[in-house]
Parts: structure tokens; sequence; C-alpha cells
């Protein structure tokens, strides 16, 4: 795979940067985790640095190589006249033994990266999701020839939820405990994984996701939005993987709550084990004729910058990089008050935060964000001025620089 380097636009770390070379971890699945990483190594890659990035598929947000176009796919993104190749993809050798499936994931990955470190000379392997991550850059460091350093990107669940299980705590507390690094994407996050697995008072880097304001931005065309709803109603959307831990039903309770009082239709974006029940729901409530449910799509803005609205009543959330992207759009966020949330929106200024699982707040607070237009200039401003990859990239080139030296 290749994604070109513009001569005329090097990385303002200079050529220490372009000549780092980073292997990225993660998983393949359409969660935060190996979203922020596939974005992070496509702008890295972009910026002429060399990036590997290794998952147990091609993850969700990579573009894929278009076998049948005359010349190589990535000229029709970014023409260039001078290219080099600087994002590699190596799928997570599998085990085909009957036994054994995904379960031996974490040795299989070691394997995986100690092979591109040694061949590729790696100088940082960064992996994004702890579990089993974590364990496994470690393992691949003490087997390896090449003398590489590891940085652990800590997303939520890792530590929240999976990282406190006695089944897994032991191997992750100890992996993220002898890595050269640690990062969170919150200082809420920094603060539980710190406690969760007895590390030092802020020895967690925070460096919170960022959103590409040029691709997420409102859309105006209305001819677009008429897909979706009628000239007199309100768009409301909602992103996720549907677990429990998003509370995707009180989604559709907090939308029959809107919809009995202004004209709404509602998007529900995702897959996941709850989405039947959100159907059920929609049935049960008699709004299924103005829910519509739509499977994951990697170019989410295409919805978000449609929306009037973007609902996210989690039980955890460590950053909430889908309520990121909508404020880009223009989109004001009514949330639950947890986690990394008041880190991202601002309460009254660019939508509403609410006491978790309180629906009726969340209708009123809707109802409330709807009316104000000036919560989408203060979505979109916040946006472009506190998370932009100009202001976060430098800061994991500044760790990786940092470690290396």
């Amino acid at each position: 795979m290749t994604v070109p380097r513009k001569a005329d636009a090097p990385l303002t770390s200079g050529e220490q940067a372009a000549a780092m070379k980073l292997a990225m971890l993660c998983h393949a699945s359409a969660g935060g985790s190996g979203v922020v990483a596939t974005e992070l190594a496509l702008a890295l890659a972009a910026r002429g640095v060399e990036v590997h990035l290794i998952s147990s598929s091609r993850p969700f947000r990579l573009p894929a190589p278009k076998p049948d176009a005359p010349v190589p796919w990535w000229k029709r993104f970014v023409p260039s006249k001078t290219e080099r190749q600087t994002l590699f993809f190596h799928q997570i050798e599998s085990l085909e033994y009957p036994l054994f499936d995904d379960s031996m994931i974490a040795l299989t990955a070691a394997n995986t990266v100690q092979r591109v470190a040694e061949e590729h000379g790696i100088d940082v392997v960064h992996t994004h999701y702890a579990i089993p991550f974590a364990t496994s850059a470690l393992l691949a460091q003490s087997l390896s020839k090449r003398d590489f350093k590891v940085v652990n990107t800590l997303h939520g669940s890792d530590v929240t939820l999976l990282g406190r299980e006695r089944a897994l705590h032991g191997t992750t507390a100890q992996a993220i405990q002898h890595g050269d690094a640690a990062t969170a994407v919150s200082m809420d996050l920094a603060l539980e994984a710190e406690m969760t697995f007895a590390l030092a008072k802020n020895s967690v880097h925070v460096i919170p996701n960022w959103v590409d304001s040029e691709r997420f931005k409102p859309i105006t065309d209305s001819s677009l939005r008429e897909k979706y709803v009628h000239a007199d109603e309100k768009l409301i959307v909602h992103v996720s993987n549907f677990r429990e831990v998003k509370r995707p039903q009180d989604v559709i309770r907090v939308f029959a709550g809107i919809q009995k009082r202004i004209p709404a239709r509602l998007v529900m974006v995702g897959q996941g084990p709850e989405r039947e029940e959100c159907v059920t729901l929609a049935r049960d409530l008699e709004v299924t004729g103005r829910v519509v449910f739509l499977d994951f799509e990697p170019k989410i803005e295409k919805i978000l910058g449609l929306a009037d609205l973007f609902l996210l009543p989690s039980q955890l959330e460590s950053f909430g990089l889908a309520a990121l992207e909508a404020m880009s759009c223009g989109v004001p966020v009514v949330a639950s008050n947890v986690g990394g949330l008041p880190e991202v929106v601002l309460h009254g200024v660019t939508g509403f935060l609410c006491p978790y699982r309180n629906v009726d707040a969340m209708i009123e607070a809707s109802l409330e964000a709807l009316s104000r237009p000036e919560f989408r200039v203060a979505a979109r401003a916040r946006a472009v001025e506190v998370f932009s990859p100009e202001l976060i990239l430098p800061r994991y080139l500044e760790l990786y620089r940092a470690l290396l030296a």
C-alpha cells in the first residue's frame, strides 16, 4: 500500500520524523481504537513517516486498493510528482488448527510484530487498545533482535471494563507497567489507568483524539438531506457499536420523546448485540417509521454532516470520538456526563451533558439544543480550534522522538 508524500509539504519536525519507522498494532473493527489508530497511521504516512499497520484484517477506516485502476489507486486521491511508499499493511498471521481460533491472537500478533520489526527496522511499536496488544508488543520486544520502543495507547474499556477483570488484569497491568510509554485519550482515562494498573502519578501522557475538519464539515446540500428527512423535520443521529455500555436503547427512548413535540427522524448507524433490541423498542414505542438503521459507513461524515443533533447517552465513554466528529460537522451533542465527554463537549455551549440514564433530562436538553443555532457554530469552532491534527499529531511525534533519544 502506498501513500504519497508531497515534496513541498515536509513535516515540521523535519528529517528526524521522516526517518522514523513505526508499527501500529490495532483491532480491525469499527470501534474507536481501531479508527484512531488507522487515522493516525494515515496522517503520519501522508506526512512522510514510514508506518506499518498491523491488524487481524484490513482496518475499517483503511482505504482498500483498487486492483482495476489503470493507475495506482492512491493517485486518484492525492496527486503528486514525487511519491514513495510510506504506509504498509501487515495481516496478523492466523493459526489454522481445530482447537484454536482467535483465542491465540495475543501470541500470533507478537510473532507478527517481531517479524515486521526485524524485516523493516521498526523504531517504535505503538499499540492501540491494551488488550491483548500491550502484552503482544512486550512479548515481541523481548523476542526481537531489533531494539524498538513500545508505546501503549489506552482507549477506554481496556481500562474501565476489561482491564479490571481478574482474568485479564494481571497481564494487562504488567504489560503497561513495562512498556516504554503509555498514553490515554483523555485526562479522565489517564487517572483511571494510573489507579487501575498501579502506575506512577502523571506517568500516562494525555493525547486526545483529533478530527479532520476538512473531511468532517457541515453539508448544506438539501437534496442529500432529503434522503433522510423532510424540509420541516430535524435529523438526529447516533453512531456506535450497539453494545450495552453505549445505551443505544436510551437513544430510542429520547427520540420518542423528542418526536412527540417536534417533527424529527432518527438515523442509527452501527452494528452490535443491542441492535435487534433497539429495533424491537422502536416498534414498541411506535416510532419504527421514523427510525432508520444503517450499517457502519466508513465515510460517516456523509451522514453526520447532514445532522441537527447527535445523541450519545453512554454509560462509559473515555473520550467520545463520534461526538467530536459530529461537532466538527457543526452538530451539537447531547450526551451523558461521564468519563472524558466533559473534556470534549462544553455544557451549554456545544451541547448538553446530562445525568447518566436520565432520559427525561436528555429529551429536554435535546429540544433546547435544537432551538439554539449558535450551538452549531460553537461546536464546529471547538473541533477546529482544539482538536485539529496540526495540534495533536506533533505530540505523538514528540513522544516518539523523546523515547528514541
